[in-house]
């Protein structure tokens, strides 16, 4: 059978799943911080909006000044 022991070839299975594990959650972590950045950049840009249209809108002439 095999010329090694079993707690080598125990060891050598623990390594290459850890191995194996840490190149799934490099690839998940690249794809969530891509995911993210789209949600900051849509949130951003919302947010620029709300911002625009409230500074017009304090701009605004009141009833009370009635005018510009």
């Amino acid at each position: 059978m095999n010329d090694k022991p079993k707690e080598k070839v125990y060891a050598e299975r623990l390594d290459s799943s850890k191995k194996i594990g840490k190149r799934l959650r490099k690839k998940q972590s690249k794809t969530t911080k891509k995911k993210t950045l789209k949600q900051k950049k849509t949130k951003n840009s919302n947010l620029r909006k709300k911002r625009i249209y409230f500074n017009i809108f304090l701009q605004m002439p009141n009833e009370k000044t009635k005018g510009w």
